[in-house]
């Protein structure tokens, strides 16, 4: 009789401390929000994804005279506008971008993204939104354009706007 109620004290002992450690597992990932932070990964994979999926999309090269220093830049412009992100987020989606087995695609420089406002036309894929540039200034402040306005303005990474990707050489 002894080992029955043993064993019977042993087993409700074991449910219960199984069932305490997954409350107490849950009060912890709630506390950290580590739920939150699987549930953002699984979201950046998605985006991730899509953007993989619209790199079968064409890009169009365009040939870019900077005025200034009279250099030629031929240069390919993404297809793929990312919304509503910091600076260092769209480097990192160019660090991995690679459309067409070319993996050099980076956010434009300040004069091509002036260039390619000047010629939204053949862009359609761009809204009239704010648009990262990757010219620094020496505070620290970072290019964007306004491509509903025409306006440029400095604003610090953590800000977030528009970005797309250009590639391209020096001739």
């Amino acid at each position: 009789m002894e080992a029955s109620s043993f064993f019977t004290s042993l087993i409700i002992s074991l449910i219960f401390i199984i069932v305490l450690w997954l409350l107490l597992r849950e009060l912890v990932c709630w506390y950290y929000k580590i739920n939150q932070q699987i549930d953002n990964q699984n979201k950046t994979n998605e985006l991730l994804e899509k953007i993989l999926k619209s790199l079968n999309q064409n890009t169009q090269t365009e040939l870019y005279i900077n005025e200034e220093t009279e250099v030629n830049v031929e240069f390919d412009v993404s297809s793929v506008d990312i919304e509503n992100c910091t600076f260092n987020y769209a480097n990192v989606i160019a660090s991995k971008y690679n459309e067409k087995d070319n993996n050099d695609w980076r956010i434009p420089t300040k004069d091509e993204l002036i260039y390619v406002f000047q010629n939204k036309e053949k862009y359609p894929f761009l809204k009239n939104e704010k648009y990262w540039s990757s010219t620094e200034n020496d505070k620290g402040g970072i290019f964007v354009l306004d491509f509903l306005r025409g306006v440029d303005d400095l604003f610090r990474g953590s800000n977030n706007f528009r970005a797309f990707f250009v590639r391209g050489k020096l001739k």
